[in-house]
């Protein structure tokens, strides 16, 4: 039953890019008296395409405060999930700013090793690896080969915290707040150290304390938290 002597409490709607991990649109605040009904609309947007929502998009206006999500993906993107492989080519490399985006850089030879964190398959079958933080690859099967760890190192991995902060951009954050924003229902891995051995994986949306931001030299940003070690930066977002 509608009481129109007091509101009930306001609902934050967000549409956001589940991918790239930002917000397709400004978030629109919905309000109401206790008991009025609401109904959210499923927008459609230019490269889009609508994926899931976080909570329902009915109800009733009550002394709850929500939060609710509307995940949408990019319209040629079919899935996206971590990757951690190494990938070596036969034949010069092009790299672009993003899956079937526009192509950045020269050419780079043949024989390098590159390290793939995010793999993306577009809805023309097409497999794209992320090799650094601005940087995509499209998979050769022809040319080029996906490896379970590097076959050219020839230097000691470093095995302490001490170690890695030698090779890296460190940058405090004071016990900063954040979640891990990924994909609904998928969980990404956390490691003993950047680039070390998987401890375990967190699922989307567990709250999480940064200690400190960590840039290697390919611009791969990590983070160091409070209890869950290390976790790749592309799969965090710091709350507001």
């Amino acid at each position: 039953m509608t009481d129109k002597l007091r509101t009930g409490n306001p609902i934050w709607v967000y549409y956001r890019n589940q991918d790239e991990a930002y917000n397709i649109q400004p978030p629109k605040l919905l309000q109401g008296y206790y008991g009025e009904s609401y109904h959210i609309e499923i927008p459609r947007f230019p490269r889009h395409q609508f994926i899931s929502a976080s909570d329902n998009l009915e109800g009733q206006f009550d002394d709850q405060a929500r939060q609710i999500y509307l995940y949408y993906r990019n319209a040629n993107w079919q899935s996206n999930e971590v990757a951690s492989k190494y990938l070596i080519a036969s034949k010069p490399i092009q790299l672009y700013d993003r899956p079937q985006g526009l192509p950045i850089d020269n050419q780079l030879p043949n024989d390098i090793i590159f390290e793939c964190f995010r793999k993306v398959i577009t809805t023309d079958r097409h497999h794209w690896y992320q090799v650094t933080a601005e940087r995509w690859l499209e998979f050769d099967p022809e040319s080029m080969q996906l490896l379970d760890d590097n076959p050219y190192t020839d230097h000691v991995e470093p095995t302490t915290e001490t170690d890695f902060d030698d090779q890296m951009q460190i940058l405090s954050l004071n016990r900063a707040s954040a979640h891990v924003d990924f994909i609904p229902n998928q969980q990404v891995p956390c490691y003993d150290y950047v680039y070390g051995k998987e401890l375990y994986q967190l699922a989307h949306g567990t709250e999480i304390t940064l200690l400190r931001q960590l840039t290697d030299t390919n611009g791969v940003n990590w983070y160091e938290t409070s209890k869950h070690k290390y976790i790749n930066a592309l799969y965090v977002t710091i709350n507001s």
